[in-house]
């Protein structure tokens, strides 16, 4: 059994990932001097292998943990609820699809990824737009953020696919 297949790593891997992804995401801010955010969402892409691997339920709720965690370490008191909700949303549509997709096809976790991440960063705003954490608007939100967000993340995807695919997928049966 690899290492990487043990939960006690994966939960470990998780937290460092929900870590770095907010590091990569504030080192873009930094560079693009704020012109361009890009989120990235590097647990994602493990959520996604996770729910291939693990046992689902595991999965939903190590994803709400780390959004408990996200939400208090990022957004802070005030803002909490958002990734709380959305993270086992991911989750549950991630285990849903591979019912209906397969998983064993890298265009399939591509393009779920693809659809994931857009549903997360767009539910995102929306649901800071209903409770007035944000007046960002939408054109610029989706010009300045959402895209650059989807093509960095994309790339990154593509660049891990592989790795991902010999380490969760590859001599599982």
């Amino acid at each position: 059994m690899s290492v990487f297949k043990n939960k006690a790593f994966a939960v470990l891997l998780a937290f460092l990932l929900l870590l770095l992804d907010g590091h990569l995401s504030l080192l873009s801010r930094t560079l693009f001097q704020s012109e361009f955010i890009v989120s990235s969402h590097l647990l994602i892409i493990f959520f996604l292998f996770y729910t291939i691997v693990f046992n689902p339920y595991f999965v939903f709720i190590l994803s709400f943990i780390l959004g408990i965690i996200y939400d208090f370490y990022y957004l802070g008191i005030y803002n909490f609820g958002i990734a709380t909700l959305m993270f086992p949303l991911m989750v549950v549509i991630m285990i849903k699809a591979w019912k209906h997709i397969s998983s064993e096809q890298p265009l399939s976790r591509f393009l779920l990824f693809f659809v994931l991440i857009f549903i997360l960063d767009f539910a995102s705003i929306g649901i800071a737009y209903f409770y007035h954490l944000t007046a960002y608007p939408l054109n610029d939100f989706v010009t300045y953020n959402l895209a650059p967000s989807l093509i960095f993340n994309m790339l990154i995807f593509l660049f891990l696919q592989k790795l991902l695919e010999k380490t969760y997928i590859k001599g599982r049966h």
